[in-house]
């Protein structure tokens, strides 16, 4: 994996994202979705886990020498995240040095095994190296978790899509619980706002924005393109035309 550029440092909070390779889809079902998230779960230790298959129920004895989840130190704590079909999401924040580079390694590298020997291929499965910004307030903090708690929605241009996916969306808004965010920076998040009703009303109406904002700029992009190329048409066909009606 190529170096960062900007390295994920302790303590800073920050978005990383990753897509599959030439935009190509990297859940493909409900199997696949339940082990990205159970890889995202298991590789956030500090100590070394090797395979995922020591903690499948095929295995029990083995399964039982691995040191549980919350006997182990993490390797970064998890905002939010968000799983679509053809790319993920987190807002994270590294607890050790190089932590966060190393899971998303895992994650990645942990997935990738499982993905190519199912659907027998080879070869990476994400972009490298994955990509990240760093957050550097708490309006940035809020709007970027925001972002990615309804990735999803943006996509879907104001709904939520029946594809398979998962995000943490349900933590903040309905008090379901996971074992994949950090309780203690979901609370963090939510005591900017009078309740979860109040955050999650104000969490569509900035999904909403988002998602009318990149309309416009697609129907802009659209138009300038097809402007484009009716000049272009206009210099190939329509002018040449033209230049042989005048009087010589």
């Amino acid at each position: 994996m190529a170096s960062r550029k900007v390295p994920l440092v302790p303590n800073e909070y920050f978005h990383v994202y990753n897509r599959g390779v030439d935009g190509r889809s990297i859940i493909q079902d409900k199997e696949d979705l339940g082990r990205l998230l159970n890889s995202m779960r298991v590789f956030n230790r500090v100590e070394p886990v090797g395979s995922l298959y020591a903690f499948s129920f095929h295995d029990p004895q083995l399964r039982n020498q691995v040191p549980k989840l919350e006997d182990s130190k993490h390797l970064v704590s998890i905002v939010s995240f968000n799983i679509l079909p053809n790319h993920i999401h987190f807002v994270l924040k590294p607890l050790v040095e190089k932590g966060g580079s190393e899971y998303v390694k895992r994650v990645i590298g942990g997935f990738t095994l499982f993905f190519n020997e199912k659907y027998g291929r080879t070869g990476p499965l994400f972009q490298s190296p994955f990509k990240s910004t760093h957050i550097r307030s708490t309006h940035h903090l809020l709007h970027m978790q925001t972002y990615v708690n309804l990735n999803d929605y943006i996509h879907g241009r104001g709904q939520f899509p029946e594809w398979v996916g998962a995000s943490s969306w349900g933590m903040f808004t309905t008090k379901t619980m996971n074992d994949i965010c950090d309780p203690i920076e979901v609370e963090a998040i939510l005591s900017h706002f009078p309740n979860r009703s109040e955050y999650r009303k104000r969490a569509l109406e900035t999904a909403d924005a988002i998602w009318q904002e990149r309309m416009a700029d697609e129907i802009e992009q659209t138009t300038q393109g097809r402007d484009i190329a009716d000049q272009a048409a206009l210099e190939k066909n329509i002018l040449p035309q033209l230049r042989n009606q005048v009087p010589k």
